[in-house]
Order: structure tokens, then C-alpha cells, then sequence
């Protein structure tokens, strides 16, 4: 029997963990169960305490699966991209971040200098073209004179 596209994912991220077990400040102290660790802290001395870490592929995927009984019964997630709020400390392995229970993630699109079909429209105009219209279109938003409007 094979497994999932979700089961593929968090064996990814658990193989992931282990590669960067000692960059993170992570003891795997045993594995358990649906890709569960027990894992010791290291940031807090050579004796942290011991907590259960749930692999996932992303932090979504804690509501996209439903994993809600999830968040009551592991003290750490551990996922590969941080995209959405959990209500538990996660760790993220692209960045190698601790982000506390609740912590929203700073979001960065690629996509952030994207034309609309206006700016692309003129973007294909002669620069004379561009010129005259980027000039009435300042005429236009000016505010106009006399008395302001009550809606």
C-alpha cells in the first residue's frame, strides 16, 4: 500500500529534521508514530526539556488536515514553510526560526511588482504617448476648485 501525497510531504520534512537536527538545537531523542518526535531542546543548556514535535509540510496543513487535536497534544511543530497562525511554538525548517504559539509569519510574495492590464497597456506605448497621458491623468486626479461636495 502506498502512501499519500500528505504522507510523502511530512516524511520529507521528518528526513529534513534530521539533516538539520544540530543546526536547529535539536536532540531527537526517540521517533514515535504519524512522523511525531520527542525531541530535547538544546537552546536552554544540555538539559532541556523534553518535548513532542509533529512534522508537517507547512503550518496550513495543521487546519487544512484537521489536525486541531494535533495542537493539544504536541509541544512543537515542525514544517518546512511558516505560512499561517498555530496555537502552538513552530519551527521553521527553511528558515531555521522559532516562531512563538500565535506568531503571524512576515509573508513575502515574488510577485509583488505585477502590472494590472492598465499599467501594462502603457507599458506598449510610444514614450510621447506615455508622456500626454501620464499628463491628463494628473489633470484629472486634481482636486477640483470651488467649494468641496457633501455627499
Amino acid at each position: 500500500m502506498g502512501l499519500d501525497a500528505f504522507s510523502l510531504e511530512c516524511e520529507k520534512v521528518a528526513a529534513q529534521l534530521v539533516l538539520q537536527q544540530d543546526g536547529m538545537d535539536l536532540e531527537l531523542v526517540r521517533a514515535m508514530p504519524f512522523y511525531k518526535y520527542a525531541v530535547r531542546d538544546l537552546r536552554g543548556g544540555d538539559q532541556g526539556r523534553e518535548m513532542i514535535a509533529r512534522c508537517l509540510p507547512d503550518t496550513w496543513s495543521l487546519y487544512e488536515q484537521r489536525f486541531y487535536h494535533a495542537a493539544k497534544t504536541v509541544d512543537l511543530l515542525i514544517v518546512r514553510d511558516h505560512n499561517a497562525a498555530a496555537p502552538v511554538p513552530v519551527l521553521s525548517l527553511e528558515t531555521g526560526r522559532y516562531y512563538q504559539a500565535g506568531a503571524i509569519p512576515a509573508i513575502e510574495r515574488s510577485d509583488l511588482t505585477r502590472r494590472n492590464q492598465r499599467e501594462q497597456a502603457i507599458a506598449t506605448m510610444s514614450e510621447r504617448s506615455r508622456k500626454r497621458y501620464r499628463a491628463l491623468l494628473s489633470d484629472y486626479l486634481k482636486r477640483p476648485r470651488g467649494r468641496a461636495r457633501s455627499l
